[in-house]
């Protein structure tokens, strides 16, 4: 397999990154090294494409199939709408970017760079000292008085000891010179600011500075407002108020001291939007009149949410600026000893670890706000977005409809004095739009290339136009990238109850709720808890395997530290201690090659050796000669998934018949809870309303009408009974109508029933979907039905019988699990399933074609839970390799599972139907391994290797994950 990566150098470290290109791809190394099969996919996998196929096969009209498969078609809809609409010709207007391309300009104040000391400007009260105290907490040196200084001297004097410490000059309007009048004072303020020095107005409360004030605001970069109380010190002399505007001052500086946000870049940065708005992020917004309203909540929020919106226009104090700014410094108080999910942020040397993002709003009337759309309430709302940047907020929410002056104004000012990354926004109210309106409108929420993030909110009539907000953004970021243009994240989302599917496919960025919340701040949002169960769920954030890579590391608490991450974040992903003492062991070892390695963190003595194994470094690394992550590119697939396949066993009479010398009965299945469903229910509760339009639901009521409790025709019952079950989750009704339409008498007059003779010689009718869907419900006990794998068997059985692939393949893989694993009365018979899988290989099932090649290449010496084996391993001409970190793969003697006799020429032949004809990735990927290694009957050649290599590649660059172009 071959993975492209890139290395990105930060300091004296360097990291090898891998970012989303269409180039996942599988790929042949060569003959000197070694190669494995790939002897068994996931096995979550297998289930879901049986599932998914039975399901797709089994009535053509039912609207409870098409909405499993919404989202293949939903995918080709994207693909459709982006190659179409790269015709249109999208503008920004008059805001021009600087740059067409991710651009690396260095901010004026960025570490590293900047070589002054600050400036605090203000008034302190009598006998408070504000100002020096404030400088006195982040810096060691205290210039007192930057009256009787000269900026320019103290540029030149700051460039000869560039490495110092941070130094502060304090311009206290409380300790002026004698006779210094008042234009002699905004001259000097002034002076600091054009000389490019970073200046900070500690504005506190009525500290009176008359005239001067808009000079003090002017002529600074950031504001920091203080009240009395945060001043007076408690009776015990501590001052908890004034640690928090001490804390308040030190983020302010941490983040102008960041390097700037650059459009569209992938490079690892602490400011960057492929972190700030990444996938499965998630930002909470308050629609409270007062901050401090939202304090009983804040402590669960933040466990849930990687940022909070702040809504400056929803707020009683939107029109006096102190204490605008000051609600804004609340929040992040209230939130700072909860923001378990906050980004470090570098601070002279040290971090600061406590600072939950703000996502910073104004919203006019025509935008879903409050502010009027007129001239003065847009000149108002541009005022309010300046006094975001002023307090140094992460990312500030611009509408891209209104004054291209005063947004270029702003643009300006980012990209010259401060950190903050843009989102451009535009909200369609109450009006259904066009597609190429909805993807214009994503075009101009790019801001001329000058945003890092877009986020377009539509609004629809139809159920079925739920997915044009996010077909719009995908068509969006492709005209982009055609242009040459930054590509950044695109937030599509459709406004009401209507659009909660759009939010579960939104993967950036996602705007949520909160379940402890009284209220929702707009119609339609769910929690970010929904929203990741939901995901997860369908696929739509796969499981990778991550892991630190080193030798003697077992000291390393990177599996712990970031286990608890994933944990916090609700990722279903794992990290593991790898310790190898060579690097060639780890290249060659499953955990590498395994299709959900997302990437490692590299430790001594490795940092050099993994080098040679990595496909692209950049400058910095090369320079540096060492590297500490690998992260795999990947682009993220939407595979939906179906609520089945956990083979569970809780029933006496069939508890697994292991033999004592398997210790903790590592082949048995774990025992259902009965609760497995519960969380799929609730979010099927929710979703309902939005996935079931009114022609849907007349149909629905078709059917319930035409089946007449189990007396109409097959179809009608079957898509009752998954209307039963999918959406009302009224699984044992469901169940009913699933085994009344399994079993029918031989004189059913229904259309679709297939005639079945039983063991008694008996004959039955049966709707083969229908047993399908009865054998998972009896292997899971799914919503306190009954359980029972023999019985499961059983209908797999008569399904297959019927004519059902996914049944055949279900039931072959039951005859081929673990002796007595599955109970008692499940026979194991692997003669038997390679019979029915070859059946079901012959009717065009690419699966079932490679699970037989792989049980044909397999051989004896071989642990059939293997995943993974090289052909000399599996012809026994080479010992069996303990591979760290994994399973045993060395047939144990005791071992009571029979392979199949190995045979590479009839394996080659399902290879071969699996990939020409079926365009399945894995099939191609064994031919590729089978002609570089050669086989028992298969002569190596080159030319046939590079062949399905390539194909491969083609066919999983065109479908992405492991590439199954093929039917099931």
């Amino acid at each position: 397999m071959r993975f492209t990566m890139r290395t990105i150098a930060i300091g004296t470290l360097s990291f090898i990154v891998t970012l989303a290109t269409p180039t996942n791809s599988f790929s042949v190394p060569s003959t000197s090294s070694t190669t494995s099969y790939i002897t068994k996919n996931p096995r979550t996998l297998f289930i879901k494409e049986v599932h998914l196929s039975s399901a797709a096969a089994a009535t053509t009209h039912n609207p409870l199939t098409s909405f499993i498969s919404h989202q293949k078609q939903h995918m080709d809809k994207i693909i459709n709408q982006s190659n179409r609409s790269t015709q249109l010709s999208a503008s920004a207007e008059n805001i021009q970017s600087t740059s067409t391309t991710p651009t690396r300009r260095v901010g004026k104040f960025q570490s590293g760079v900047y070589d002054k000391p600050i400036v605090l400007i203000g008034r302190s009260t009598n006998g408070k000292d504000e100002l020096s105290r404030l400088a006195l907490s982040c810096t060691e040196d205290v210039l007192r008085n930057g009256f009787d200084l000269d900026p320019k001297e103290m540029v030149t004097s700051s460039k000869q000891k560039k490495n110092s410490p941070l130094e502060a000059v304090i311009l206290d309007l409380n300790n002026l010179p004698p006779e210094t009048d008042e234009m002699e004072v905004s001259r000097k303020i002034k002076e600091y600011y054009y000389q490019d020095f970073l200046v900070i107005y500690i504005n506190i409360q009525n500290q009176v500075v008359g005239d001067l004030e808009q000079v003090l605001i002017d002529n600074s970069d950031y504001e920091l407002c203080i009240k009395k109380q945060d001043i007076e010190q408690q009776d015990d002399g501590e001052n908890e108020r004034w640690g928090n505007m001490e804390w308040q001052l030190q983020r302010l500086l941490a983040r102008a001291f960041l390097p700037l946000a650059i459009p569209g870049s992938d490079s690892p940065s602490v400011n960057t939007a492929s972190l700030t708005m990444g996938q499965n992020t998630f930002f909470l917004s308050l629609s409270f009149p007062k901050i401090t309203d939202a304090e009983p909540y804040v402590e669960s929020m933040c466990q849930d949410v990687d940022a909070m919106e702040f809504r400056a226009d929803l707020l009683e104090c939107r029109d006096d600026r102190f204490e605008l700014l000051y609600s804004l410094q609340q929040l992040r108080q209230m939130c700072r000893s909860h923001a378990t999910r906050a980004p470090m942020l570098p601070f002279l040397g040290e971090v600061i670890d406590d600072c939950l993002p703000v996502v910073y709003t104004v919203r006019t009337a025509h935008q879903a706000g409050t502010y009027p759309d007129d001239e003065e309430g847009i000149a108002k709302m541009f005022d309010l977005l300046q006094l975001g940047l002023r307090s140094g907020v992460e990312v500030l929410d611009v509408e891209s409809a209104w004054d291209e002056d005063k947004t270029c104004r702003i643009l300006n000012q980012v990209e010259d004095r401060h950190a903050t990354q843009i989102l451009g926004s535009h909200h369609v109210v109450g009006e259904k739009v066009t597609d190429e309106e909805a993807i214009e409108f994503n075009r101009k929420c790019c801001l001329g290339g000058r945003a890092h993030g877009a986020k377009v909110v539509l609004s629809i009539d139809d159920q079925k136009d739920d997915q044009q907000a996010l077909h719009a953004a995908e068509a969006s970021r492709e005209m982009a990238a055609k242009a040459g243009e930054p590509v950044i994240p695109h937030i599509g989302l459709i406004l009401g109850n209507v659009g909660k599917y759009s939010r579960v496919i939104n993967i950036p960025f996602t705007p949520v709720t909160h379940e402890s919340l009284p209220f929702v701040a707009a119609p339609g949002q769910m929690t970010a808890s929904e929203l990741m169960a939901t995901r997860l769920i369908m696929g739509l954030v796969p499981p990778m395997n991550y892991g630190i890579l080193g030798h003697k590391i077992s000291y390393s608490v990177s599996p712990a530290m970031q286990g608890a991450a994933f944990a916090a974040t609700r990722l279903p992903h794992s990290y593991a201690l790898i310790d190898m003492e060579d690097v060639e062991e780890f290249v060659t070892s499953d955990f590498w090659n395994d299709p959900v390695f997302g990437g490692c963190s590299v430790t001594i003595p490795h940092k050099q050796a993994i080098i040679p194994h990595l496909d692209e470094l950049t400058d910095a690394a090369k320079a540096i000669g060492a590297v500490n992550t690998v992260i795999v590119k990947k682009f993220p697939t939407i595979t939906p998934q179906t609520d089945n396949n956990n083979n569970n066993n809780n029933s006496d009479d069939e508890k697994s018949n292991l033999p004592n010398n398997h210790g903790n009965n590592s082949h048995s299945f774990p025992i259902p809870t009965g609760k497995e469903y519960d969380l799929i229910d609730k979010i099927a509760s929710r979703l309902v309303p939005s996935v079931i339009d009114e022609e849907s639901s007349q149909q629905v009521k078709d059917y319930i009408e035409a089946c007449d409790n189990g007396k109409g025709p097959m179809v009608a019952c079957f898509s009752t009974a998954e209307y039963l079950s999918l959406f009302l989750r009224k699984h044992k009704e469901a169940a009913l109508l699933y085994e009344n339409t399994c079993f029918r008498p031989a004189s059913d007059k229904s259309p679709n029933g297939v005639l079945i003779m039983d063991k008694n010689r008996s004959k039955t009718k049966a709707y083969p979907p229908a047993c399908f869907n009865l054998a998972q419900m009896r292997m899971t006990g799914k919503g306190g039905t009954k359980f029972s794998r023999y019985e499961g068997y059983q209908l797999f059985d008569r399904a297959c019988r019927a004519g059902h692939g996914g049944s055949c393949m279900m039931q072959a893989k039951m005859l081929a699990s673990y002796p007595g694993s599955l109970g008692e009365k499940i026979p194991y018979d692997p003669k038997r399933a390679s019979e029915l899988l070859a059946s079901v290989c012959d009717n065009g099932d690419s699966l079932s074609c490679f699970t037989l090649a792989t049980m044909l290449l397999r051989g004896d010496f071989v642990n059939a839970e293997a995943d993974n084996v090289s052909p000399d391993e599996a012809r026994g001409l080479k010992p069996i390799k303990q591979r760290k970190n994994e399973a045993n793969r060395k047939k144990e003697l005791q071992d009571e599972r029979i392979a199949l006799p190995r045979d590479p020429q009839r394996a080659e032949k399902l290879l071969l139907k699996g990939c020409d004809q079926s365009g399945h990735a894995p099939s191609c990927y064994n031919l590729a391994v089978m002609y570089t290694q050669g086989d028992d009957g298969i002569a190596k050649n080159e030319e046939k290797a590079k062949k399905y290599q390539q194909k491969t590649e083609d066919v999983v660059s065109k479908f992405g994950g492991f590439g199954f172009g093929g039917g099931m």
